[in-house]
């Protein structure tokens, strides 16, 4: 869904989002903005600036891309040790 740089430049309360959706794809197609809001405590205006943060030019077109990429058989599930690789190198950037 996303490549290495744009999760690197997540903030914190995007990556939640991004999270949430990565393990909840299918339900993600199905919710509508404040659903996904409410599931992952942010605000409906949080999820847009994540969208955009994304490429995305809002909730809908997020929701397309999130079901084209179901559609590729691509599996996109959360991989915590992946994350500890970002997390040590988000870490080193900003020590640095």
């Amino acid at each position: 869904m996303l490549i290495f740089e744009e999760v690197n430049n997540l903030n914190d309360l995007e990556f939640s989002i991004y999270k949430y959706i990565v393990n909840h794809p299918q339900e993600v197609l199905n919710m509508k903005i404040r659903d996904l809001a409410k599931e992952t405590h942010v605000s409906t205006p949080s999820i847009l600036r994540f969208c955009k943060k994304v490429n995305c030019d809002g909730y809908s077109e997020l929701k397309t891309k999130i079901k084209i990429l179901l559609n590729t058989n691509v599996n996109y599930e959360f991989d915590p040790r992946k994350m500890a690789a970002i997390d040590f190198f988000k870490n080193k950037i900003l020590v640095n």
